[in-house]
Order: C-alpha cells, then sequence, then structure tokens
C-alpha cells in the first residue's frame, strides 16, 4: 500500500472489570452491561487525494482520513463514518475511533470540508444551515437520486466528489482494491453498485454506500451532519444507526431551533442517540432543545419516546435505556464540548467516558 502515509496495529483499551458479563458473544444484545474483550485493529492514515479522481484540497486540507479495520475473526459487518468538527482532524479522535473499532466495527474517521464555524456563519439565518449542510454531505446542485433536494450555498463551493458522501465511496473502494491485509470482501459489502449514482469510485463506478450497514457518527459540526444524512436520505436508505456527540446546535439567534431539525426523518428516531456534556454553554446550549424537536411535532425527538435525558455522570451511570446522555465533565465550555469525543492527551475528560461510546453504539433500539 504505497500510497498510504501510515500503518500499524493497534490494541484497543476495552475495560472490562465493571462490566457484568465477560465473555458475551454480542455485546449489543445485553447493551451497557455487555462484555467487549479487546479486539486488536489495524490503523491507517490515507490522503483524501489519492482515493479516487477528482478529490482534492478542500478550504486548505492538507489532512488525511484515519481508517480502522479490526480483526478479521471478531468483526461485524457494520462500517462506522465518523465526521469531526471544524477544523479538526481524525487524527483529533483517534481514541475514539481505535475503541470502536476495538468494539470489532469497521471505521473510517472522514477527512471533508469542515472548514466554516457553521453556528457563527448560519447564527442569523435558518436557511443557512440546511444549505450548507446539504451542499457539504451531497454535493453542491447533487440529486441523490431523481428528484432529491439540491442545495447550493454561496459561500462554498462542494462539488459531488468531495462531498461526504463522495469521499466516503472512493475512500471505501480504496480500501477494498488496497490489497495487503486490507480484506476486499470485508471492505466491498459497504457499496453497491448502481449506473444512476452520482457518486464515481475509481474501480466499481457508479456506487452509493450501503446505509443499512453504516453508522454515521459525529462530534460537534460533524454530529450535526450525522443527523442531517440520517434525516434525509431516501427513505429506503436509512441508516442502521446515528451517534450524535454534542451535537446538533443548529439555531436561530439563539431563540429557535433551525427549521430542518423538525422535518420529518427517513432514518427511525428509534435509530438516533446522543452524548452531551453537562455545560456546554454557546458550543451546545440548544442541543438538549434540538433532541426533544428533532423529526417535528409528534415524532418523540432523538429515540423517538419522548424521553427524558439521562445523567451518566463520569460515563458508567446506568442509560436505562436512554438514547439521550448527559456526561458529566470539568472545565469550561469548550472543554465540556470537546470532552464527549476528542482525544484527551492532558487527562481532563471523565474516565469512563468509553463506557458511554460503548453504549452508543451497541445498545439494542
Amino acid at each position: 500500500m504505497s500510497k498510504a502515509r501510515e500503518c500499524g496495529i493497534v490494541a484497543a483499551a476495552l475495560a472490562c472489570g465493571l462490566l457484568a458479563a465477560c465473555g458475551t458473544s454480542d455485546p449489543a444484545a445485553a447493551g451497557h452491561s455487555a462484555a467487549t474483550a479487546a479486539t486488536a485493529v489495524e490503523s491507517l492514515y490515507v490522503s483524501p487525494a489519492d482515493t479516487g479522481d477528482g478529490i482534492r484540497n478542500v478550504l486548505g486540507e492538507k489532512r488525511q482520513h484515519y481508517v480502522v479495520q479490526p480483526a478479521g475473526g471478531e468483526r461485524r459487518n457494520v462500517l462506522v463514518i465518523f465526521l469531526g468538527g471544524t477544523n479538526s482532524k481524525p487524527s483529533d479522535y483517534t481514541t475514539l475511533a481505535d475503541y470502536v473499532g476495538g468494539l470489532g466495527f469497521a471505521v473510517v474517521d472522514l477527512r471533508y470540508p469542515d472548514g466554516r464555524l457553521i453556528g457563527a456563519l448560519c447564527n442569523a439565518s435558518d436557511a443557512c444551515y440546511a444549505k450548507l449542510r446539504g451542499e457539504t454531505i451531497f454535493g453542491a446542485d447533487t440529486a441523490y437520486v431523481a428528484g432529491a433536494p439540491l442545495y447550493d450555498f454561496a459561500l462554498i463551493r462542494v462539488d459531488a466528489a468531495n462531498s461526504i458522501i463522495g469521499r466516503t465511496v472512493a475512500l471505501v473502494d480504496y480500501l477494498a482494491n488496497a490489497g495487503g491485509s486490507w480484506d476486499q470482501d470485508f471492505w466491498d459489502q459497504f457499496l453497491i453498485a448502481d449506473p444512476s449514482s452520482p457518486y464515481t469510485a475509481r474501480h466499481l463506478g457508479p456506487a452509493y454506500p450501503d446505509w443499512s450497514k453504516i453508522i454515521v457518527a459525529g462530534h460537534s459540526q460533524g454530529g450535526g451532519d450525522a443527523a442531517f444524512i440520517g434525516m434525509h436520505l431516501p427513505d429506503s436508505a436509512a441508516l442502521r444507526r446515528v451517534v450524535m456527540l454534542s451535537a446538533p446546535n443548529d439555531n436561530v439567534d439563539g431563540l429557535i431551533s433551525a427549521s430542518w431539525i423538525s422535518q420529518p426523518s427517513s432514518t427511525p428516531l428509534t435509530r438516533f442517540w446522543g452524548l452531551r456534556a453537562g455545560a456546554e454553554g454557546l458550543f451546545g446550549g440548544f442541543i438538549a432543545r434540538n433532541w426533544a424537536q428533532l423529526g417535528g411535532a409528534n415524532a418523540g425527538g432523538v429515540g423517538g419516546r419522548d424521553e427524558a435525558e439521562r445523567n451518566i455522570g463520569d460515563g458508567s451511570g446506568d442509560p436505562q435505556g436512554a438514547h439521550r446522555l448527559v456526561l458529566d465533565s470539568s472545565g469550561g465550555p469548550l472543554q465540556q464540548h470537546n470532552s464527549t469525543a476528542t482525544n484527551d492527551p492532558r487527562d481532563r475528560f471523565p474516565v469512563n467516558r468509553d463506557l458511554a461510546w460503548q453504549y452508543l453504539f451497541t445498545a439494542p433500539e
């Protein structure tokens, strides 16, 4: 794999001592108390421009995708696409990516056009949120399928190839054809060839992601994009799961939620899961309200059950089946905002947040 910048074997550090059912073969079946043995994962940085024609550095980008492949014997046939926050880089989230890979998931921490501070840019314009997110996800004036909405935002220019979906298709196709220890059959399953797709892979040709096998997760801006994807794909392409970390915070002048929050969702709301810190301030002051309003009136919000949020302390508290979790964090609003997802080189974040991650990605609906 000559175009890869870095490849290594890492071990995900998964706690077992506090879990009630060590040795369980299906962690998803038992929720938060399920045991999960650490699965070895292979990690890789990939330059976006190496993955497909027309994929370029966008908004000054010179950073790389981070990919995790779990060991063959303990894989789930599920891909997690992770989207970081504004101006972040995938290397800011390697702790989370390696941990989720250690649960048996394939993980793609996607480098995508995230250079616009969406809250500042769109604060006074409701329409701005959907236009900016839509173009970043689908590409400018690109219909996902015939008759689907088109998005065009004047201050950015993201074509189909460089959109979140376009880059995902190109990267998964690249991995499926990389050779060496990268398992073609494993990665192939996450794409569906379709001549009508506006997204083209170098080897497979026009293709869509197989969303039924994909969890889209994200932090901050990326968590809002994850929710937007889950809500705005065609009904026939519902996601397996959506995981939102400190997101979405989209609001108009600090008064009302952005209108896309209350639109109907193509992915059932029982497949949406969220984690926020208790005091994120301006970085997350609207998250709880947006979770409650997601999907529109009478939809039930995140989880689809009109449920209350559940405080889980340092991450080890019992979620009791809740889809809306609150983590006890310390420090200022930005530190709390980052504590739900980013790496923790200074040991500032809740010590058991990995248990919250395990729950979010594996708990049954």
